[in-house]
């Protein structure tokens, strides 16, 4: 039988060359408790999550600065989308009181052809967040979702057709943009110990092709970051985590769909 292929979509290797050496470069924003309750309200409303609204800004906005021709289906392997198997946790385990791994991956793939005909920005965003939702709602309940993340990675380690970085010998990825909310920074780790109030957090992972954009609320707000490679260029990084922000943000636009 014959199938389609329908190619993954990326962003455009930059022309400067790779060193790890080099220390990334990181770009935060953060929106004010009006913006952020408006788009939380906005969300509930949609019966979307935080984390699928801006996964699928952070699509689009990977589209806007590597568009593909009209009328082109492309999908985006969103398999790296972190979740927390907290749920399976005994009710005698407390979080906030231990340090250790608590993020699965989830085996996810967007399809484009549809919501890239919707007439505007702002429908084609709801249209992809909503496929993105039916994705969670789907995998969420299955309690076999901790054991993700093993498997994912043992596919990835068997691929033998990965070329290798010449400074590092580990696989040369795709150059690629993932998106990450992690949620409430309260609901995981006290904000106040004794006169010491924590403003903000600050979270690293030095990457090869990979750019993170990454976002949490605490003390009310959105906070959104950006880090990558040097490679990328800094109004580069400036302008996906900008453009990621601008997309997300068009559900609380007014006007008709």
């Amino acid at each position: 039988m014959n199938k389609t292929f329908t190619p993954g979509h990326s962003l455009l290797a930059p022309l400067r060359p790779l060193d790890i050496s080099e220390r990334p470069i990181r770009h935060d924003i953060i929106l004010s408790e009006s913006e952020t309750r408006a788009v939380v309200a906005r969300a509930k409303q949609l019966g979307v999550s935080l984390s699928a609204l801006f996964k699928a800004a952070n699509g689009l906005a990977q589209l806007k600065l590597n568009p593909v021709p009209p009328r082109e289906d492309i999908y985006f392997p969103l398999h790296v989308c972190n979740v927390s198997p907290e749920r399976y946790l005994k009710p005698s385990v407390n979080p906030k009181t231990y340090f250790t791994s608590s993020l699965s991956l989830m085996p996810l793939r967007l399809h484009m052809a549809e919501p890239l005909r919707k007439g505007s920005e702002k429908a084609t965003l709801i249209m992809t967040t909503k496929r993105i939702q039916e994705q969670f709602d789907k995998y969420l309940p299955n309690p076999c979702i901790p054991l993700a993340s093993s498997i994912l990675a043992r596919q990835s380690l068997s691929r033998t057709d990965q070329k290798a970085t010449p400074d590092t010998n580990l696989p040369m990825l795709p150059w690629r943009c993932d998106f990450e909310y992690l949620g409430v920074v309260e609901s995981r780790m006290s904000t106040r110990q004794g006169c010491i109030i924590i403003d903000n957090v600050c979270i690293t992972l030095r990457t090869t092709t990979v750019m993170s954009v990454r976002s949490w609320t605490i003390h009310r707000k959105l906070h959104f970051q950006v880090e990558g490679a040097a490679a990328w260029g800094d109004e580069f990084l400036k302008s996906m985590l900008k453009e990621t922000i601008r997309i997300g943000l068009l559900v609380v636009n007014d006007g008709e769909l």
